[in-house]
């Protein structure tokens, strides 16, 4: 995948060869003192634009959503996992179907 300024996208699938080794990853944040949180949004819903100070790593579950960052819009279905860098401008939107996803974030 091609590299960009504001964020990284990969395929967990490329990234981890099992699903034991994509829980092992999401173990080592936790104790690395990271947030894992997971989330459902419905279709319609919208979290408008905001940034962070830190990297926030988005992994789709289910369905779809939509992300914004800076001036490129990414379109990500499941097993897309979003880093977005620090301060870079994004919003998340959920156009068609409910979405899972995991937010991956330093904590505070």
């Amino acid at each position: 995948m091609p590299l960009h300024e504001y964020y990284d996208l990969q395929k967990t699938s490329r990234l981890f060869g099992s699903e034991k080794e994509f829980f092992r990853y999401l173990k080592t944040l936790v104790e690395n003192r990271h947030t894992v949180t997971e989330f459902a949004n419905n279709p319609g819903d919208l979290l408008p634009y905001h940034s962070h100070r830190y990297a926030e790593t988005l992994i789709v579950l289910n369905g779809n959503m939509r992300v914004i960052v800076e001036e490129e819009i990414i379109d990500l279905t499941v097993g897309d996992m979003l880093t977005i860098h620090p301060w870079a401008i994004h919003l998340l939107a959920f156009p068609a179907g409910k979405a899972r996803y995991y937010r991956c974030s330093p904590s505070s």
